[in-house]
């Protein structure tokens, strides 16, 4: 039993001293800041679908409710889909739909259904 514990033990400590010296070194090259932006243009063009969550602090809001989170994903160039977690009272959350489709934009509110909504409204 002592001879498999001494083993174990040595082992161990030759595993963390290579990770130490591994992580001691720093690994590879720093980047150059300028560099990595003039690449990432070039590479946030070819985007094309994007998902996103987002997490509100206080003051935040959106059709007279206070927003404390949103997710959803976006197929450029115009179709969108994101649930909006919001209090409508201190004791309440509800989820509003968004979903934007061809030019068309409709909203999912509970208890009401869907709508669609265009003009000014889509817009905000």
């Amino acid at each position: 039993m002592v001879p498999l514990r001494r083993t174990l033990t040595a082992v161990g400590l030759v595993l963390v001293s290579i990770l130490y010296s591994g992580c001691a070194l720093g690994g590879g090259p720093t980047a150059d800041p300028a560099k990595v932006l003039s690449e990432a243009g070039p590479a946030l063009g070819k985007v094309r679908t994007v998902e996103v969550e987002l997490a509100f602090g206080p003051g935040a809001t959106f059709a007279n409710f206070t927003v404390v989170s949103a997710s959803g994903k976006i197929k450029l160039p115009s179709d969108s889909q994101f649930t909006i977690k919001a209090k409508q009272s201190a004791d309440s959350l509800i989820e509003l739909g968004i979903t934007s489709v061809g030019g068309e934009t409709w909203i999912t509110v509970p208890f009401l259904g869907q709508q669609k909504i265009s003009g000014p409204e889509a817009g905000a």
